[in-house]
């Protein structure tokens, strides 16, 4: 696919008109599609997301919901000699997330009830159902993705939201 076409079927949901002022924007921007010319050695291509910090108020609260509602393993291997408390857990070989135990700067207030209307994390999951009823087991309250797609929103115990597609 093209720049155009990658845009076009990014802001579907947009007007055509909006969709034309998206891609007229991007269009005068300088850099634009640098990152998608392997042949230049200029170039630069972002293909991976490492990991996502997370900031939490206690990380053994955070691990019980991570770890032991979630099922994340504690990655082994990443440093635990940090000046702050926190904890990696893999999504996978190459993800993780990071907790960060810190004063979280997010109010609770005025979070708006449906976690996708908010900042969060989106992750793909196996087995959709089974961590839906570990949610429900866990007493974990969740929205459902308002696009009728397989989605369901929730937030851990500090207001962050986390947001899990079926695949």
């Amino acid at each position: 696919m093209n720049l155009k076409e990658d845009i076009i079927r990014m802001t579907a949901p947009l007007s055509a008109e909006q969709q034309q002022e998206v891609l007229a924007f991007i269009q005068a921007l300088p850099h634009t599609d640098t990152h998608r010319n392997a042949s230049n050695s200029d170039s630069w291509r972002l293909y991976h997301i490492l990991h996502n910090s997370v900031l939490v108020n206690d990380t053994q609260t955070a691990l019980a919901f991570y770890h032991g509602v979630l099922g994340l393993p504690i990655n082994p291997h990443r440093p635990t000699n940090m000046k702050y408390p926190g904890a990696w857990l893999d999504i996978n070989a190459q993800q993780q997330l990071h907790l960060l135990e810190l004063p979280n700067p997010d109010s609770r207030t005025h979070r708006p009830e449906h976690g996708g209307r908010d900042r969060h994390t989106a992750l793909a999951v196996e087995h959709f159902d089974a961590l839906l009823k570990r949610l429900e087991q866990a007493g974990i309250p969740h929205t459902t993705s308002q696009s009728g797609r397989a989605a369901v929103f929730c937030r851990d115990p500090d207001g962050n939201t986390l947001e899990f597609i079926g695949g």
